[in-house]
């Protein structure tokens, strides 16, 4: 239950002090000495637990906090009072004890610790808790950490408090109650930002994930996209099936017309469709031709253009990384569309970030290699929109140095059509691909 936290980037130690869980034997202590000796040794457990996360080079001894559960959160409310080194608190489940339950001496009594504490605390307790309940046993010790009475009367039935599963949370002392009885299974993903802000943690960037590994696209706008071309993927006949980011969605997309008027000018009568995704990286291809948009279309010609939004990415070896992504793009396409040809365009070069253009070439000689000149064909059109240093020539890129002009995309047509006339001979008099899409938040 507590593996989010190591992914968190964060050390977690769960000491078993004496009397819990393996280390308890026989009968609790019973009695005002008995509750005092055990409290005793749990104190020096709980002091060498945190001396040995001290000393690991590889925790910050500067950033501990501590998580107490039920009686374990008794514990903490004495133990930690003492402990210099603890930087924030969370008390789940606990209370001060009722009823002189368990009989306690003084000295080791919460009521004349818990004022004590100067840390940051977050205390979370179940509405529903008769374990510890709300009126004789939460609400006084929030109230000896130095609360404001958060009721108007004495009887919490009918007190006016936060309402149950929402909190004060915005401050050092802070209060959070859901609707569960004794439990901490509600509590932990509250503590631990909480405690973020005086831990002052800043989660570990997660590792960069391989291009050919497919990942789905969460936003809502691509969500809604990837239903239409579900959608799309159905309807129609569809020859010529193009794959690829923005630079290939916004050739066949209607919120681009001068483009698309370009699309039609060229492919009318083949029945293409355009199929590519603003911002998506070969992973997100991946995931999408795995996920339904390839299925049972058939096309005879697939076209894939992509990469160029895999550039910068923070991975040891970016051109072996996108070259692997884009073998198990073709892989992917191969095993949907087994009769298909595919034509492996070379990636464009782009002046926005002038500094990819080495790796650019570098993936594109290794593109050139996957061909074999027949179900797979290798399209290089970059020495007519580029001089040899990769700067682009006058109005083949819009002002972002990234995404084509009507001028690249007739580049890029006059370089497909000769092979779609090979494959599928003369374009027909009519046109039977499903209707183009587009951007859904553009209509918005």
């Amino acid at each position: 239950m507590f593996d989010f936290i190591i992914k968190s980037g964060r050390a977690f130690l769960l000491p078993v002090l004496k009397g819990q869980y393996y280390r308890r034997s026989g009968a609790l202590p019973s009695g005002p000495n008995g509750w005092r000796d055990l409290l005793i040794l749990d104190s020096k457990d709980f002091r060498r637990s945190i001396d040995y996360l001290a000393s690991r080079p590889d925790v910050d001894g500067e950033r501990l906090g501590v998580f107490g559960i039920s009686f374990g959160g008794s514990l903490v409310s004495v133990l930690a009072v003492a402990e210099q080194r603890l930087k924030a608190a969370a008390l789940v489940s606990v209370g001060l004890p009722f009823n002189n339950q368990p009989p306690l001496l003084p000295e080791v009594h919460p009521f004349n610790f818990v004022p004590r504490f100067r840390i940051p605390t977050l205390i979370v307790n179940g509405r529903n808790d008769f374990v510890i309940p709300h009126e004789a046993s939460q609400r006084p010790m929030f109230r000896l950490l130095g609360a404001r009475d958060l009721g108007i009367t004495e009887d919490y039935r009918t007190a006016k408090m936060p309402p149950v599963n929402s909190g004060l949370l915005e401050g050092q002392l802070a209060w959070r109650q859901h609707d569960g009885g004794h439990t901490d299974g509600p509590n932990w993903k509250y503590f631990v930002p909480w405690a973020d802000r005086f831990l002052h943690h800043a989660a570990p960037p997660p590792p960069p994930i391989g291009a050919g590994v497919p990942v789905p696209r969460t936003d809502a706008n691509s969500l809604v996209a990837h239903a239409q071309l579900l959608e799309k993927a159905k309807q129609g006949r569809i020859d010529i099936y193009f794959e690829g980011d923005s630079i290939t969605r916004r050739w066949g997309a209607t919120d681009y017309p001068e483009l698309l008027a370009n699309w039609n000018h060229n492919f009318y009568g083949w029945n293409a469709a355009d199929f590519g995704w603003g911002a998506d990286r070969i992973q997100n291809m991946l995931w999408r031709l795995n996920n339904g948009e390839l299925n049972n279309v058939n096309p005879k010609i697939v076209v894939l253009l992509a990469g160029t939004n895999n550039l910068g990415n923070a991975v040891e070896d970016p051109v072996a990384d996108i070259t692997k992504g884009l073998q198990t793009t073709l892989a992917a396409i191969k095993a949907k569309a087994p009769d298909a040809a595919i034509i492996l365009m070379g990636i464009f070069p782009r002046n926005d970030k002038m500094e990819f253009i080495p790796a650019i070439r570098k993936i594109n000689a290794n593109l050139a290699n996957m061909a074999d000149g027949s179900k797979v064909r290798y399209v290089n059109i970059n020495d007519k929109l580029a001089d040899a240093d990769g700067k682009l020539f006058d109005g083949m890129m819009n002002p972002d140095g990234l995404h084509p002009a009507a001028k690249a995309y007739q580049i890029w047509a006059d370089a497909l059509k000769p092979i779609f006339q090979e494959l599928l001979g003369p374009p027909g008099k009519e046109d039977h691909a499903p209707p183009p899409t587009g951007d859904p938040g553009a209509r918005r």
